[in-house]
């Protein structure tokens, strides 16, 4: 879609966070964590461990501050 669009100055971007520590989140490991016996946190945890290499979880504000950064005119030449 880039490739296809940018001749019209139609820029393209794709963003999938991962874990983001939300009260959905937390909702979400609680319910995992019960129904497989696990303490709360610990899915999560695991998980964040396995799957995220900065071994941290996201935050509302880091997706936030992607997706304005993507707006700006400092972001004009990623696509």
């Amino acid at each position: 879609m880039a490739k296809e669009l940018a001749p019209y100055g139609i820029r393209v971007n794709s963003f999938c966070p991962g874990i983001i520590q939300t009260q959905m989140q937390d909702d979400l490991d609680a319910y995992w964590g019960e129904k497989h016996g696990r303490a709360a946190g610990e899915s999560m945890a695991k998980d964040v461990e396995d799957h995220v290499a900065l071994k941290v979880p996201g935050t509302p504000e880091d997706i936030a501050k992607v997706v304005a950064f993507l707006t700006r005119e400092e972001s004009s030449y990623v696509s």
